[in-house]
């Protein structure tokens, strides 16, 4: 069977997230709170409606498992939105594209910082079954894997780790804040492998009041891989050639923890 999602995970344009957006009922002064059994998929749709041009965006910290523990009330009918034409500003510096990445990548001004696991950053695995590409972006930080499982960005209790605990755990990573202000000593990158991790860094960084950031939403898939249709294309994605894009690429050269 032709594999045909691919690369829709990627980040879709403006328009059709506007027009998504707007089906869901939402517009630019509407208040979102979101929440899931993951905290990264949670994460990512947060990122989305803020850098869509949504104000108030909120995640609920520890989802619907601790909105349960608490005794507050839920019900099961389905609430159909009343769709409306949503046209809210794009917040495009919370972006960085692949194009932006490869121009700062080797920037004195620009920290890179890899949310994946250990074993993707060195390259010894790619971290998707439809990704066949490993290793890191040139120069990148490893600063914790972001998935859930791993419960460095997220408590075991389902609520997020505090935020103080989390910059700590960034200035040893190496990523270094002025002191006073709410900017990094370099603007910061966070990427992983298609922005799902890498949204719940961001929305840290954010919660944190950082300023200098941004989500490389279409992460190592975009930088390693191009996708092309070729109906004979075998393996994890099947009906689609995986090629390398040609941006450089390190493997190894990091001890495992």
């Amino acid at each position: 069977m032709i594999w045909k999602m691919a690369p829709r995970w990627r980040l879709r344009s403006p328009e059709e997230l506007h027009r998504a957006i707007g089906r869901a009922g939402i517009t630019p002064e509407t208040t979102v709170v979101v929440y899931g059994e993951q905290l990264i998929a949670a994460a990512r749709v947060w990122w989305i409606l803020k850098e869509s041009g949504v104000r108030d965006v909120r995640l609920l910290d520890g989802g619907m498992s601790q909105w349960r523990t608490a005794g507050y009330p839920v019900e099961r009918a389905f609430q159909a939105p009343q769709p409306v034409r949503f046209s809210g500003p794009v917040s495009s510096d919370y972006l960085a594209t692949t194009d932006y990445v490869r121009q700062h990548y080797n920037s004195p001004n620009v920290w890179l910082a890899d949310v994946r696991s250990k074993a993707e950053f060195s390259g010894r695995v790619s971290g998707y079954k439809y990704l066949d590409a490993k290793g890191r972006i040139p120069g990148a930080l490893w600063i914790g894997d972001g998935d859930d499982s791993s419960y460095i960005y997220k408590q075991r209790n389902g609520r997020l780790r505090p935020p103080a605990d989390v910059l700590a755990m960034w200035q040893r990573q190496g990523l270094v804040p002025i002191e006073g202000n709410r900017m990094f000593e370099r603007e910061v990158i966070f990427y992983c492998g298609g922005g799902w991790r890498s949204s719940v860094a961001f929305f840290h960084a954010w919660i944190l009041g950082f300023q200098n950031i941004r989500n490389y939403s279409d992460g190592w898939s975009g930088w390693s891989t191009d996708y092309i249709p070729d109906s004979t294309a075998k393996g994890g994605t099947p009906g689609w050639r995986q090629e390398l894009t040609g941006n450089p690429i390190t493997i190894g050269g990091e001890r495992e923890p």
